[in-house]
């Protein structure tokens, strides 16, 4: 196996970066370059950077025009997503970052997006398809995610933190044809939401629901297959599976494209499927979805 080129990182934003900074503190072929000031007032961050040249910028944008990175890694507030997603790839560089509503048109068909997405980089999908395997003729599915309330940062749980579950189903049971969604805030005034529910009719006919929440502080994923033999179960922790989804990220930054990023733009359209029919209060088709 051939060793990955070196790469220079640089971060701007806040939001979640800690965990972007272990990660990368764990793959040889990265070293941390260029940061904004915000991030390097972070006293883990300083730590992890000792020893290592690299520069500290006031103004973010300056990130970008000094042209000394290869890899721009986005923590920004929801907002400023899509800005920084464009600009990093306008200028060449590899991107790293969440999901972002609505994404820019030169991410969708970019390879060198990769998408922080929970369960994207994990073996999570690989479990779903074995069980779906095993199980035969599914009849009923019920996948649930619950996310930590303090992972929700001014944005709903259901693009940030959950859109990878409904394409997960979509790719391991079948095309999503009908979904009837009720979608509610409880605790996160000015979010989009915290707690989704879903029922979903596939065009197979197997029916199922998809229940994603920011309500407690549970960090898991479980999806129960219902077929003639009773009921199988897969699922996993989700604290777990994100920090081990970065690091397969990152380890392989610079390789290849990155599988999660064909499936961005289904993974918003099937988020904005659940949060139109919650916000009308009726089914919708995927045909109606699309036209909406």
């Amino acid at each position: 196996m051939t060793s990955l080129q070196p790469l220079t990182v640089a971060i701007v934003g806040e939001n979640d970066r800690s965990k972007h900074l272990a990660a990368i503190h764990q793959s040889p072929h990265l070293r941390v370059g260029a940061l904004a000031r915000s991030v390097a007032h972070d006293g883990n961050f300083t730590e992890r950077i000792q020893g290592t040249p690299h520069s500290i910028v006031d103004d973010p944008r300056e990130l970008l025009e000094q042209g000394t990175s290869d890899v721009l890694v986005v923590c920004t507030p929801p907002d400023e997503r899509a800005y920084w997603i464009k600009a990093g790839l306008g200028t060449g560089r590899w991107v790293v970052s969440p999901l972002a509503d609505p994404s820019p048109p030169e991410a969708r068909s970019s390879t060198r997006w990769l998408i922080d997405v929970p369960l994207g980089w994990t073996a999570a999908e690989a479990q779903i398809q074995h069980r779906v395997q095993v199980t035969g003729r599914i009849r009923f599915v019920r996948g649930r995610m619950r996310v930590p309330v303090g992972w929700l940062t001014g944005e709903g749980v259901l693009v940030r933190w959950g859109a990878w579950l409904p394409v997960m189903l979509e790719r391991t049971i079948g095309v999503i044809d009908q979904i009837r969604a009720t979608t509610m805030n409880h605790r996160h005034p000015g979010a989009w939401e915290d707690h989704a529910l879903a029922l979903v009719s596939f065009a197979n006919g197997t029916e199922g629901t998809i229940e994603i929440d920011a309500l407690g502080e549970h960090a898991d994923w479980q999806v129960e297959l219902i077929g003639d033999d009773g009921p199988i179960l897969c699922g996993g922790d989700l604290r777990a599976e994100r920090v081990q989804g970065l690091a397969r990220l990152y380890g392989q930054l610079g390789e290849h494209a990155a599988p999660a990023s064909a499936d961005a733009h289904r993974a918003l359209f099937l988020a904005r499927w659940i949060r139109q029919s919650g916000r009308l209060d009726t089914s919708l088709s995927r045909r109606e979805a699309r036209r909406g």
